[in-house]
């Protein structure tokens, strides 16, 4: 037997498309692809929410979310994020950077598993809720930097779909979560132990505060000294918490603000990149390109057409 496929119907623009198959009674795989820079809005979004654990992983392009409450997450080439589709509750737009994206979602809908399946995720000590809870999944996305034996997982998945054989997307999704799973729980509990609900607080308290327009280009060293905590602590804990850097979260942050700005203002380039924190529009465009693959000016001339 063949996977079995249906399309999906995101109410977005043209020029992005999902598949979806059904692997087991639950678990779902979720195929993306698009580019040209397609936007949707989550208020008129009607796919359905619910409790479901997703594993998404990017082959190509960036994919920008923008909550309710301001904040700012990215999703781009060879990053593996956690998330739920109940995390949409605080989900404003979705944005699709630059003239190619793909991408693959593992869906599962843990309260649609058959027997044997609970049995299995029992065995495996598997408990979907409490990844949610712990990595606070219902109120943003959790990103870790995706090993490359991962890597290698959702390649043979993506050629499973190609050549239509269910057997070994089956075997291979059930691997790819296996390892995640203990990948992440495994950091967890390595760190869960040692950090004070204080200093967690404090280091959201700093996040928010550093990517404030009148702070980014400040160092975030300066920016933690009146915390008490010390910045090796602070990256840590932060990196716990989001799943990357301070410097890359806080990047794309900036990044994905100016490639707004490129797109809805008539600003110069350079008004921008003094937005942005940076003096010389050259080191701008560099790091603008290495977060949405494009420079500011050929990003802008895409959002135009």
């Amino acid at each position: 037997m063949g996977l079995q496929e249906r399309q999906i119907n995101f109410e977005q623009k043209s020029g992005y498309e999902g598949r979806y198959f059904k692997l087991f009674n639950g678990i779902f795989l979720g195929f993306y692809t698009g580019g040209d820079s397609v936007t949707w809005d989550y208020e008129n979004y009607s796919h359905k929410m619910q409790n479901d654990f997703l594993i998404n992983y990017c082959f190509h392009g960036s994919y920008e979310a923008i909550f309710k409450n301001g904040q700012t997450q990215s999703h781009g080439h060879n990053r593996l994020s956690l998330s739920t589709s109940l995390t949409g509750k605080g989900h404003k737009y979705s944005k699709i950077h630059g003239p190619v994206y793909e991408a693959v979602s593992l869906v599962f809908t843990f309260n649609n598993f058959d027997s044997s399946i609970k049995k299995l995720f029992e065995n495996w000590e598997i408990d979907f809720n409490q990844i949610i809870s712990q990595l606070s999944l219902l109120k943003r996305w959790y990103s870790i930097n995706c090993p490359d034996e991962i890597k290698q997982i959702f390649l043979q998945i993506q050629k499973g779909v190609k050549e239509n054989d269910i057997a070994i997307v089956q075997l291979k999704t059930m691997e790819c979560l296996y390892l995640i799973y203990k990948l992440v729980m495994e950091k967890n509990k390595i760190y869960k132990s040692s950090f004070s609900k204080s200093n967690i607080l404090k280091v959201r308290e700093i996040c928010a505060i550093m990517i404030e327009y009148d702070n980014v280009s400040k160092p975030i060293v300066d920016l933690i000294k009146k915390s008490g905590i010390s910045y090796n602590l602070f990256s840590r804990i932060f990196k716990y918490i989001y799943g990357v850097s301070p410097n890359l979260y806080r990047k794309e942050v900036i990044m994905n603000r100016a490639a707004w700005e490129l797109t809805n203002t008539n600003k110069s380039i350079l008004e921008i990149s003094m937005d942005a924190g940076y003096l010389n529009p050259g080191k701008f465009s560099r790091a603008f390109k290495k977060v949405m693959n494009l420079s500011p000016s050929k990003f802008r001339l895409l959002e135009s057409e």
